[in-house]
């Protein structure tokens, strides 16, 4: 059995975390894909650093949990996925936050299936126009 422990997301992890985030192996799970700068993470880190969790197991770094204005952000390794992993960080995060909600993709089941076994309900949908009617 793997141990996982949720750490302070300290400036030693930021570079992980953005590296996470632009790996094009989970860009489909973000609303805002795209990549960020490492001048980019650093200022943003500097203003939302205690609102992020890195997970580990042992000292390995294999995930990050954290929110915007409660809005939770989840992102797993991709060596790491399928583990159990991010539903570990979810429910650890949640007992050390409130008032947290996801946001999720329509298209996006796995990041459904995860907020739905950690607990989370079907509150909202938000609909937008599709990019070819944006362009109308």
């Amino acid at each position: 059995m793997v141990n996982y422990k949720l750490v302070n997301c300290s400036v030693d992890y930021w570079d992980f975390v953005r590296i996470l985030r632009n790996d094009p192996r989970n860009a489909h799970g973000f609303i805002k894909p795209g990549d960020v700068t490492q001048e980019q993470q650093t200022a943003y880190m500097m203003d939302h650093h205690q609102d992020y969790k890195i997970c580990l197991s042992g000292t390995t770094p294999v995930g990050f949990v954290g929110d915007v204005d409660g809005d939770i952000r989840v992102c797993v390794d991709h060596d790491h996925k399928n583990k159990g992993i991010a539903t570990f960080m979810v429910k650890a995060y949640v007992k050390q936050r409130q008032g947290l909600f996801a946001k999720v993709k329509t298209d996006n089941e796995a990041s459904l299936n995860l907020f739905l076994k950690c607990g989370f309900k079907h509150k909202y949908f938000i609909l937008e126009p599709d990019d070819a009617s944006k362009s109308v």
